[in-house]
């Protein structure tokens, strides 16, 4: 039998306070890198809020709806811009703190402190980096870190992965990077690695439904023995078996490439165009694909690289095009809380793959080991992109509700204190408009 019984704010009051309390207790503990406990037990330091405040146990389910909103903006915070989770953390105690006040005024107190920091922008030199990674973060992650972002720059693609080895190594990989998915079976057929040079490529924003669509392109595929990359939103069984079953006999040498269905791969097959060279046929915009004509396609990329979720495009001939169209992206990579779409399409573009590769047996170690190097990369990228800003900004302005920014005795990352502030002043608000809870028992 269902039970449901509707709790008040009055009620409820008291497990929020509860809750808040240890939350406050837990950031302070987290700054002197206090131990805390991992789920199996393993002994764990760690000085961050964000790592911390996910093991904070709860002592009722009013407890932990308020646990849930919290983490969900601090994660959504952190994934915007690293370093911000602590900023969000005490922030968010300090506007609680102060909530008399209607939470108008904590929204007027948050767009205060954006305006103080847009007014405060520095450009960054290396040397801030450098210092600022050595003053808050271990050597084994600031060294391997600095060090790539000081070859590839802002916008080089850094890629942190775990892997069987003795110490932290880095590999670079050459070419533009797209998670794009290769058919498993055709790569099955290369032995899990597809690589071919001067290969002709399509781009095509459809689902390829039947093989008489894409008849020409076969038949040019047979006739000059030329490996054919087909990018397209998705394909049917009959194309598929045909292409695999002409793959084996060896009459044709086709790469079927199918993009992610998802917000942040929506431009892929756009971009790979810039790659590439190629036509963006849309049959959304009333393209044909029988109207493709192979023999009038000039886009031949020097190499492609393709792995069970990798697609790796060099090209040489495309690459001052490619750069341009980074460089119109950069100029609407303005809005902070909007960047990180631009930020995942402009490093794939960037030509070069830096990959960090986190011994196994050491994650064992410290199960946080791959997220502090996460972590490393995007505050370097926060330092780099907006520079760092001085919290004596905010305890001389008697006009802002900050007390907790006392506790910050370093410079911070601008970006980084932007978006903790915003995504704080959001959740408060959320916070503030619940006036009742609903419970279901069964």
């Amino acid at each position: 039998m269902v039970h449901t019984k509707s709790i008040s704010r009055s009620n409820f009051s008291k497990s929020l306070s509860s809750f808040l309390e240890r939350l406050r207790k837990c950031c302070v503990d987290s700054q002197n890198n206090s131990l805390y406990f991992a789920d199996d037990n393993t002994p764990v330091i760690s000085k961050y809020s964000f790592n911390t405040i996910r093991m904070l146990p709860v002592n009722s389910r009013e407890e932990n709806i308020f646990k849930q909103i919290i983490v969900d903006y601090l994660i959504k915070s952190e994934k915007i811009s690293g370093f911000s989770a602590d900023i969000f953390l005490n922030y968010l105690l300090d506007l609680i703190s102060s909530s008399k006040n209607p939470s108008s005024d904590a929204r007027k107190n948050t767009e205060l402190i954006k305006a103080q920091i847009n007014s405060n922008l520095t450009k960054p030199e290396i040397g801030d980096l450098r210092n600022f990674l050595d003053l808050n973060f271990d050597n084994l992650y600031s060294r391997a870190v600095f060090e790539s972002l000081n070859v590839f720059g802002l916008n080089g693609k850094i890629e942190i992965k775990r892997k069987k080895c003795d110490k932290v190594v880095s590999e670079i990989t050459k070419g533009y990077t797209f998670n794009c998915i290769p058919d498993e079976n055709l790569i099955y057929l290369s032995k899990g690695r597809y690589e071919r040079e001067n290969v002709k490529c399509f781009v095509i924003d459809g689902i390829i439904e039947k093989v008489s669509e894409i008849d020409k392109i076969l038949n040019h595929a047979a006739s000059n023995s030329e490996p054919i990359a087909l990018f397209c939103r998705g394909y049917s069984e009959e194309v598929l078996s045909t292409i695999m079953t002409n793959n084996i006999r060896g009459t044709i040498d086709v790469l079927l490439v199918s993009s992610k269905i998802d917000e942040n791969s929506a431009n892929d097959l756009a971009d790979i165009c810039f790659c590439t060279g190629s036509k963006f046929y849309s049959v959304f915009s009333g393209d044909l694909i029988t109207s493709i004509n192979p023999e009038e396609s000039n886009s031949v990329v020097d190499r492609i690289i393709a792995t069970p979720n990798k697609i790796i495009i060099n090209n040489e001939k495309t690459k001052h095009i490619v750069k341009k169209h980074v460089s119109d992206m950069i100029t609407k990579n303005q809005d902070y809380l909007e960047a990180d779409y631009y930020k995942r399409r402009i490093t794939n573009l960037t030509g070069h793959t830096c990959t960090i590769y986190v011994p196994e047996k050491d994650e064992q170690k410290n199960v946080f080991m791959t997220s502090n190097f996460d972590m490393v990369l995007r505050v370097s990228k926060s330092v780099i992109s907006k520079g760092l800003i001085s919290p004596d900004l905010f305890t001389k302005d008697k006009n802002i509700i900050f007390p907790s920014i006392e506790s910050y005795s370093n410079m911070i990352p601008a970006e980084s204190f932007y978006v903790g502030v915003e995504m704080a002043c959001r959740c408060f608000e959320n916070i503030s408009k619940i006036e009742k809870i609903i419970s279901i028992d069964d």
